[in-house]
């Protein structure tokens, strides 16, 4: 697993994320992290903060009511990508809080779902009370769900 996260820039030994944003979780303040996205608890605080992608997928199908923010680079974007989602790179999602909504459920999704678990803390201290973890990304949509997505 830690070079399968090496590869895309995520160090989970050290809790380093480098390479696609540049950003580093709490403990490691030496390296940049824009708008503080990385400034928040990463541990859980007794809320329900994540969803799978089977259960994802059956309230979809249901017609539920939701914003799916896809924090991925633009170049992942171009690989695959859910059809209906908003796309807002984790680095810009500081400065583009106001396009979110605070009344409808906010599922957040990247590549593996490490991202936007990040995001999602963030999001959360910033006052977002509607926001949940798409488990496994992108990546268990299409090995779980539609392998047509493709995967990368």
């Amino acid at each position: 697993m830690a070079a399968h996260g090496r590869r895309h820039g995520i160090d989970p030994q050290q809790g380093v994320v480098s390479g696609l944003t540049g950003l580093t979780l709490p403990r490691y303040a030496q390296i940049s992290n824009p708008g503080g996205l990385c400034d928040v608890n990463t541990q859980a605080e007794g809320r329900t903060e994540a969803i799978s992608v089977q259960d994802f997928d059956a309230r979809r199908r249901a017609g539920w009511s939701h914003v799916l923010l896809d924090v991925r680079e633009c170049n992942e974007v171009e690989l695959c990508a859910l059809d209906g989602a908003l796309h807002i790179p984790m680095s810009s999602v500081p400065a583009r809080q106001a396009e979110l909504p605070v009344d409808t459920p906010l599922v957040v999704m990247c590549h593996h779902g490490m991202r936007s678990m990040m995001v999602m803390r963030f999001l959360q201290a910033s006052g977002f009370s509607n926001v949940l973890n798409l488990e496994g990304g992108i990546d268990a949509w299409a090995r779980e769900v539609d392998a047509s997505i493709g995967r990368y």
